[in-house]
């Protein structure tokens, strides 16, 4: 596991919060880099079990500052807007 990797794993919530609006807000050329880059921090969120806020704070500031990659993005075989507004539904 790269080093980084292991150090947002590590970090305390509040600092996994700002790396999470972090990474949505980050710019990466071309596009299709930025999707796997995107998409490969989702997995890692969903593979470690991290808690579902953090995937949704992803999604909410993702769909601020690029909702066309947000769209392009899945958990599991889910869109990643999909996702969000199921959980949005179910929590209301």
């Amino acid at each position: 596991m790269p080093r980084r990797s292991r150090m947002f794993l590590a970090a305390d919530n509040f600092r996994q919060s700002g790396l999470v609006k972090e990474a949505a807000r980050k710019e990466i050329k071309p596009q299709v880099k930025k999707r796997e880059k995107l998409q490969a921090f989702m997995d890692l969120l969903i593979k470690n079990s991290l808690p579902t806020e953090l995937l949704a704070l992803f999604a909410e500031e993702l769909v601020k500052t690029d909702p066309e990659t947000l769209v392009e993005l899945r958990v599991g075989t889910v869109r990643l807007d999909e996702w969000a507004d199921k959980l949005t539904f179910d929590l209301a």
